[in-house]
């Protein structure tokens, strides 16, 4: 009897850690439904003080902010390019959710560069982020790896769509190829924009790793640019 009350008890506190590790998965932060959809704006967890938004096309947008991989360093630049937004491909919008100060997501979204064109500073992020088609997460590394979940907004809910893994590396593409099925929804998106097509240009989501002892990352975007004589690449 006393053996069997053992086995009991086991079996039991076995399905206690099962269920925590379900649910730590699906839980970041004060969010606790990763794997339905994207947090709320309301959610206390958004990092608004660090959200940005920023027009990528080129020649470069007025007043980009972007980095720039040279010499082994990485370049913060304020790029001052044409006035027009004419030229402009997407609405990058880049922000943070915060679990504590050491450990947050990093989120970019998508959005058609009609949205904001005549529309100046906080608004701009705001149209950016209603009316983004799809946002991508990277969650902190665990175990050398990254967590990536893209979501896709349906009538201003951004429903989870899927989740992948990528390595914990500095300018990791976080979109494999054909592997995933995001991968053909990102390039209907960018498919649509005859200026890449016409100037050759190809657009790339990245994992920049900041601080790999610190563990500190964020997502970008990379432009792969054949000017004619090199390929240059531009990372925002």
């Amino acid at each position: 009897m006393k053996r069997l009350l053992l086995i009991v008890l086991v079996v039991c506190m076995l399905g206690i850690v099962f269920t925590d590790i379900v649910s730590a998965k699906a839980t970041f932060g004060s969010w606790k439904k990763w794997d339905e959809a994207l947090a709320p704006w309301d959610n206390k967890g958004w990092d608004w003080e660090s959200c940005r938004s920023t027009f990528i096309g080129f020649p470069y947008i007025r007043d980009t902010l972007l980095w720039l991989w040279a010499d082994e360093k990485w370049y913060f630049l304020k790029v001052n390019g044409q006035e027009s937004t004419d030229n402009a491909f997407f609405l990058l919008t880049r922000l943070s959710f915060i679990k504590d100060k050491k450990h947050q997501a990093s989120i970019i979204l998508f959005s058609p560069a009609s949205i904001g064109k005549d529309i100046e500073g906080i608004k701009c992020i705001k149209s950016g982020l209603d009316n983004a088609e799809f946002a991508i997460v990277a969650f902190p590394p665990n175990r050398e790896e990254v967590v990536i979940r893209v979501y896709e907004n349906e009538n201003g809910l951004f429903r989870f769509l899927e989740e992948w893994t990528v390595v914990f590396k500095n300018k990791t593409i976080i979109i494999p190829e054909k592997t995933i099925k995001f991968s053909q929804k990102y390039g209907d998106f960018i498919s649509e924009f005859q200026q890449l097509r016409e100037q050759n240009i190809t657009v790339s989501p990245l994992l920049i790793v900041l601080d790999g002892k610190k563990k500190e990352f964020c997502l970008g975007v990379a432009l792969e640019i054949f000017d004619g004589k090199k390929t240059i690449r531009p990372i925002f």
